[in-house]
């Protein structure tokens, strides 16, 4: 690999995008101010990952000390480096300035250590996000949170939750001092080596509390039921296939990620039912309401038409009509039973409903029509007013979402404006 001439002048847009987020947060500056610190933020970045940083000492002598303890140091940033991927993105120009000042020492390392699959601007890309997500200091806090822990329990100062949590991270340590995904299988099977965990309560909290004991957050993937990972990839991946902020939104949205239906609890099955129908009803020009059938839900809603019986949705159905906002209706043509929202109640009764619905501004559902596409909600206003009741129409006479404008950026922007207004007025009763 020739490790001379010039850096490719283009870089992953969203590496980049990632680096001027890191330097809003690290130096409390806002957008038009971040652009004067990226040279010094990608220097910084090319020198820890060469290990020219002056915390590259530190990080020798915290993993002497974890010799010296007896602890297990098996952290290697070039593991951590692997895990990263950079999915095919836009790619933005790096200024002269920038590039320059890390030419020489880039090009070195590009020679000596970059995947042969890497261009420069990947390889250079794949630096950044190391650094902005989960670097030097990130390993360091890890690496001085187990020497605190392994401490701790040989001298006896630990609780023993404490020195459980170091017994199966210890057992784990392949998967936690990396970084790495780890199945909840794994980590069952080591909670129950520990003594007084026989109940499923008791292994979920230690379960918990291994997964919250890191500096680095795991959290379930959002693609696959039981696995857990670094929140940072989790991001990653989601933005990957195209969907930012999943993460945070309702179990529903999942399905979308690789999810099945069977992977959702009975209480998510619900949640989704229920953000739908709000989604619906903002998508439809129906003052605020929209109503679905036991069939509908099912077909329309989570995607699936046999696998499961349309009795289990109705029970799901039964408990959502009796919460505020949701009533139990009939549709005009064969009196089937069915469930409506009104969404103009759900502003006034459950705002943590409506935010979680409003989630879907930020997806693109064009290939998704297990769910409501947030496009236009005027007639939300009218009928908060009171000018407009109308009774919702069934989904079969609904167009469907890919047949709506594609004009989305536009309607999306309307959408934020008036919800925003719209939220300004509401009193919300939190007794």
């Amino acid at each position: 690999m020739n490790g001379t001439g010039h850096i490719d002048l283009f870089v992953f847009k969203r590496a980049i995008e990632r680096v001027h987020e890191y330097i809003q947060n690290r130096y409390d500056v806002g957008t038009s101010e971040s652009d004067y610190y990226v040279r010094i933020v990608v220097e910084n970045a090319i020198e820890e990952w060469c290990d020219e940083d002056p915390n590259a000492e530190i990080e020798d002598l915290i993993h002497n000390a974890m010799d010296a303890l007896g602890g297990d140091d098996s952290e290697e940033k070039d593991r951590l480096f692997s895990n990263l991927s950079v999915a095919p993105d836009e790619k933005t120009r790096l200024d002269r300035d920038v590039r320059e000042s890390i030419e020489t020492l880039f090009n070195e390392d590009y020679a000596k250590r970059a995947p042969e699959t890497d261009t420069k601007g990947e390889y250079l890309s794949r630096i950044l996000l190391e650094f902005v997500t989960d670097g030097r200091r990130d390993r360091l806090r890890r690496k001085m949170n187990q020497i605190d822990l392994f401490a701790r329990c040989e001298s006896g100062d630990a609780s023993s939750v404490e020195q459980k949590v170091a017994s199966i991270r210890s057992e784990l340590s392949d998967k936690f001092d990396n970084g790495y995904p780890a199945q909840r299988d794994d980590l069952v099977a080591a909670v129950k080596m520990q003594p007084q965990t026989k109940t499923k309560k008791t292994r979920e909290k230690l379960v918990r509390r291994v997964l919250d004991h890191d500096t680095v957050e795991y959290v379930e993937s959002p693609t696959t039921k039981d696995v857990f990972m670094p929140r940072e990839q989790a991001i990653q991946g989601m933005e990957n296939l195209g969907l930012p902020g999943i993460l945070d939104g309702p179990k529903y949205d999942r399905l979308q990620a690789g999810y099945e239906f069977a992977d959702l609890s009975k209480d998510d099955k619900i949640e989704g039912i229920k953000v739908a129908l709000v989604r619906l009803a903002m998508h439809a020009d129906l003052g605020g309401t929209f109503r679905l059938t036991a069939e509908q839900i099912r077909q329309r809603v989570f995607g699936i038409a046999e696998s499961v019986r349309v009795d289990t949705i109705r029970r799901y159905m039964n408990e959502i009509t009796d919460e505020e906002g949701f009533t139990e209706t009939q549709t005009e043509e064969n009196s089937t039973k069915a469930v409506r929202v009104h969404v103009p109640t759900i502003i006034k009764t459950d705002v943590d409903l409506l935010e979680k619905a409003n989630l879907a501004k930020e997806y693109d559902y064009e290939d998704a029509p297990d769910t409501g596409l947030v496009v236009n909600i005027s007639s939300l206003f009218d009928a908060e007013n009171g000018e407009s009741n109308t009774e919702s129409k069934s989904l079969s006479d609904e167009p469907h979402p890919s047949e709506q404008s594609d004009d989305r950026q536009s309607a999306v922007r309307e959408v934020d404006a008036r919800f925003d207004e719209l939220m300004q007025g509401v009193s919300v009763d939190c007794s």
